[in-house]
């Protein structure tokens, strides 16, 4: 499945002089393809981060259309939109996005548990993943592969800036997502975790997912197939991968 977006742009009001209007995003198209993995990088408030929010249906655009695979997700109710976003996709935001109440386990298994019942028919899990038991192991296991498993029990207040990055990229998972997208995932990371979670977005893509990761950091480029400039609400040609 593909996720297309075509004329997307999203201005806000603003009432100082001048126009009074700030186009965070100005008009683009932008695809994302089964199997590939996608770096859009760009300074800091280029437009990178309005742009994920628009293709994952957190923001409303102010123009254009955003395709996942024949659905329209903003013909979709507010109700439809963050259903069909919780099953198609994982995102991964910037900054803490930590429900502090929840221990670190509960926290990468609430996704799943938001909209449990109707995933008895999401073609994202199989007969024999609907229960609690193969919900738990899974989510044991993306905390493994991060890195953090032992903390699964630990409230997200006693976690590190780096150890609550890998517990969101583990969240992000859980409903085993056809999208990942992902912004400044390896910030807060040191070098060897970096790596590690790089790898998993490379063959999550390389197992058939969707992958787009926003960043400014171009250490990311040698794992993409195909890189983006973002640059005052554009996105630029293609740049040629590194590495």
């Amino acid at each position: 499945m593909k996720l297309t977006a075509k004329n997307v742009s999203k201005w806000f009001l603003r009432d100082r002089g001048g126009s009074n209007k700030f186009f965070a995003l100005n008009e683009n198209d932008f695809e994302l393809n089964q199997g590939e993995l996608v770096v859009l990088y760009g300074q800091s408030g280029s437009g990178k981060s309005t742009l994920l929010n628009v293709l994952s249906g957190l923001l409303t655009p102010s123009s254009g259309t955003v395709m996942v695979g024949e659905t329209d997700i903003y013909k979709l109710d507010d109700a439809g939109v963050s259903k069909f976003r919780n099953e198609h996709f994982g995102i991964i935001l910037q900054g803490q996005s930590a429900i502090n109440t929840l221990t670190v386990m509960e926290n990468v298994l609430l996704p799943y548990n938001l909209y449990n019942n109707s995933y008895k028919k999401n073609k994202n899990f199989s007969k024999s993943e609907f229960s609690e038991s193969k919900i738990e192991e899974r989510a044991r296991k993306l905390l493994e592969k991060t890195g953090i498993v032992e903390l699964e029990n630990v409230m997200p207040t006693e976690l590190s800036g780096g150890e609550l990055r890998r517990m969101s990229i583990s969240r992000a998972l859980i409903n085993n997502p056809e999208f990942i997208l992902a912004d400044e995932p390896t910030s807060d990371l040191d070098d060897e975790n970096t790596e590690i979670v790089l790898s998993m977005f490379r063959n999550l893509a390389n197992e058939g997912k969707s992958v787009l990761v926003i960043t400014h950091d171009k250490e990311v480029f040698k794992f993409a197939d195909r890189i983006f400039e973002m640059k005052s609400g554009n996105i630029l040609d293609k740049k040629e991968k590194l590495g």
